[in-house]
């Protein structure tokens, strides 16, 4: 998923005015997460098959919403 892409579609438009359920990431352990939890998701998305710390991985979530919405504003943190 590309960065305009997850503005779209994670925090657009739906999200922001309540159109929706709220947006809430479930980072997952070294073994991700349970079949039930997976099934209950309206999205997944990943960084990729490494085993990324949890530390680590709450900046770079938190580091794509602020890019998200600097997108969306049309503000110039992002390059196509």
């Amino acid at each position: 998923m590309t960065s305009v892409a997850f503005a779209n579609d994670i925090l657009g438009a739906e999200a922001q005015h309540g159109g929706g359920a709220p947006v809430v990431f479930a980072i997952g352990g070294a073994d991700g997460h349970s079949d039930a939890l997976r099934k209950r998701a309206k999205k997944l998305l990943s960084f990729g098959q490494l085993t990324i710390a949890h530390r680590l991985v709450r900046l770079l979530v938190l580091e794509q919403v602020y890019r998200g919405f600097r997108i969306l504003r049309g503000e110039p943190y992002h390059r196509d």
